[in-house]
């Protein structure tokens, strides 16, 4: 488990930068922060900033891209999701 909490915190920033909706320039380094601890699981929360002028009107939609982004990279890296 703390070579996966370790894997989150490291690899899913990198790849955030690399989506088209993440700012190339921004005030904060897109981040992952753990946001609450469970009998059996940790939830977290990736951090970005989006550039407007690559998003849609729809809020939704990048928050669907950076959730598919996730479950991929997870999937990946053989972790599973509960």
């Amino acid at each position: 488990l703390s070579s996966d909490k370790q894997w989150i915190f490291d690899k899913l920033p990198e790849e955030a930068k690399k989506m088209p909706l993440t700012l190339a320039k921004p005030l904060m380094e897109p981040a992952v922060y753990l946001i609450q601890l469970g009998n059996d699981r940790l939830n977290f929360e990736l951090w970005v900033w989006v550039d407007e002028k690559n998003q849609s009107q729809r809020p939704q939609e990048a928050v669907s891209a950076y959730l598919n982004l996730i479950e991929a990279q997870l999937k990946q890296a053989g972790i599973e999701l509960a």
